[in-house]
């Protein structure tokens, strides 16, 4: 995702298939790139449970 202008928040979502790793370890990583100059910001990923509604996505969506 490529966005443009300070201060804002956006959100994507995407389904993954179901996995099993049961007695092993899951690594979950991701990369952001900030191109402004911000004094406060960052990005994070949420790692959820299937049963989420993907259309209602966004910041408060419990993980």
């Amino acid at each position: 995702i490529q966005t443009s202008g300070d201060n804002r928040f956006f959100a994507m979502s995407a389904k993954i298939p179901r996995i099993n790793n049961k007695n092993k370890t899951l690594v979950f990583q991701f990369s952001v790139k900030h191109e402004q100059k911000i004094d406060c910001g960052g990005g994070y990923m949420k790692l959820l449970s299937g049963e989420v509604d993907q259309k209602k996505f966004g910041g408060k969506t419990p993980y």
